[in-house]
């Protein structure tokens, strides 16, 4: 899979899911980019500060 250098992930998933995971993370109040993050932050806390350190090499 192609890793490019914009901000953008690209997931292809079934359509079903994809709809149904929109569903549940919008009754949690977040959009899927939110919750995307949170969940990536979770299992990766040292990812928190990459903004902040952008010569923290992963």
């Amino acid at each position: 899979m192609a890793i490019g250098k914009s901000g953008r992930v690209v997931i292809e998933t079934d359509p079903l899911f994809k709809e149904k995971l929109h569903e549940a993370v919008k009754k949690e109040g977040m959009s899927l980019k939110e919750w995307f993050e949170k969940k990536a932050q979770e299992d990766f806390p040292f990812l928190i500060n990459l903004k902040e350190d952008k010569n923290l090499k992963v």
